[in-house]
C-alpha cells in the first residue's frame, strides 16, 4: 500500500482531500440541526480536508524519523489549542456562543481548534514526511517585495477598483454599498481580527499545505508550472462543489462553474508567488488570506471613503 501511495501521491492526495471535505460538508446540515453557527464551524472542519490529506500522504511516504522529540510538538499543540479556544471567546458574534451547554457547537469548536493545532504543531512532527511538508509554513526569509505583493497587492487592486467606480459613479460592489462611514482607526482592529480568523480557520492554513505544499510541488516537477496550475485550478474549484449544492454558498451550479473560472487564473498567481519565494507556504497562506478577505476589504474601503 505504501508503495502504491508513493507512486501516486498527488492522485491519492486529491482523492482523500475530497473524501474528507465532501463527507463533512454533505453531513453538515444534518449535524448542525439548523443552527447556522454550528453549520459554519462544521463547514470549516471540512475545509481542513486538504491539509489532513497532505499530512496523511506525507506521513506514509516519509515515515522516517525527523529527529525531533515529540514533547516539543505536544507543547506547541497545547499552546495553539488554548489560543484557538481564546479566539472562540472573542468571536462569538461570528461563530456563536462559547457555551458548553450547546454540545454540538462547543464540540465542533474544539475539533476545529484541534485541527488548527495539529497543522501548526506538525512542523515539529516526529515523521520526516510531515515535517518536510509543513516546514515551509515557517519560511519567512524572502525578499521584502513579496510581502508587499501578498499583503497589499490584492487589497490595493480592490481599493483602486472601488475608487474608480466611485469616481465614475459606477455601481459599487454588491452587498457593500450600504457600508456606514467610519474613520480608518476604528476599522483597523476589526479588520485585524477578521484577518486572523480567515487565515487560521477559513481557507489559507487548511488548504495551502495541500494545494501548494503537496500537489503543486510534485505536479510541476513532472508536468511544468503551467499544466500544474491549470490542473490544480480546476480541482481546487471543483473541491468547493458541495458548498454550493447544500446551499452554504449561494448560486448553485452556475456559481460553481464561475468558481472554477476564478480558481484557474488564481492558481497561476499562487504558483508565481510559490516559485519566486522558494516554496514558502507562509507567503501563499498570506496571499490566500488576502484573497478570501475581499469582502471585508471592500467594506473597509467603502467605509473609509465615506468617512
Amino acid at each position: 500500500m505504501s508503495r502504491f501511495i508513493a507512486r501516486h501521491q498527488v492522485v491519492d492526495f486529491f482523492g482523500l482531500a475530497f473524501l474528507v471535505s465532501w463527507a463533512v460538508w454533505l453531513l453538515s446540515p444534518a449535524i448542525g440541526h439548523g443552527d447556522e453557527h454550528t453549520r459554519l464551524v462544521i463547514t470549516l472542519i471540512g475545509a481542513y480536508g486538504p491539509a489532513l490529506a497532505a499530512m496523511c500522504v506525507s506521513s506514509i511516504v516519509g515515515p522516517g524519523s525527523s529527529g525531533i522529540k515529540g514533547v516539543k510538538r505536544w507543547q506547541v499543540f497545547i499552546l495553539v489549542f488554548a489560543a484557538a479556544d481564546l479566539v472562540w471567546l472573542l468571536s462569538t458574534e461570528k461563530f456563536g456562543p462559547f457555551d458548553p451547554g450547546n454540545l454540538v457547537l462547543f464540540t465542533s469548536k474544539q475539533v476545529l481548534a484541534a485541527l488548527v493545532a495539529l497543522v501548526i504543531s506538525g512542523v515539529w512532527s516526529s515523521r520526516a514526511g510531515v515535517r518536510d511538508l509543513l516546514l515551509p509554513l515557517t519560511s519567512w526569509q524572502v525578499k521584502p517585495v513579496w510581502y508587499l505583493v501578498v499583503l497589499l497587492g490584492f487589497p490595493m487592486l480592490i481599493a483602486l477598483a472601488i475608487f474608480l467606480a466611485s469616481l465614475l459613479n459606477a455601481p459599487l460592489p454588491a452587498g457593500y454599498d450600504t457600508a456606514q462611514p467610519r474613520p480608518w482607526y476604528q476599522l483597523v482592529p476589526g479588520f485585524l481580527l477578521a484577518y486572523f480568523l480567515t487565515m487560521v480557520f477559513q481557507g489559507p492554513l487548511n488548504e495551502e499545505p495541500g494545494w501548494r505544499g503537496l500537489a503543486l510541488s510534485r505536479l510541476q516537477r513532472n508536468h511544468g508550472a503551467i499544466a500544474a496550475s491549470i490542473l490544480i485550478g480546476v480541482i481546487w474549484g471543483a473541491w468547493h462543489a458541495p458548498l454550493y449544492f447544500t446551499g452554504i454558498y449561494p448560486g448553485g451550479m452556475e456559481a460553481m462553474l464561475g468558481r472554477i473560472l476564478w480558481t484557474i487564473p488564481l492558481a497561476f498567481l499562487f504558483t508565481w508567488v510559490y516559485n519566486h519565494t522558494r516554496g514558502s507556504l507562509l507567503l501563499t497562506v498570506l496571499l490566500h488570506t488576502a484573497v478570501n478577505l475581499q469582502g471585508d476589504i471592500s467594506s473597509l474601503v467603502l467605509q473609509a471613503l465615506r468617512a
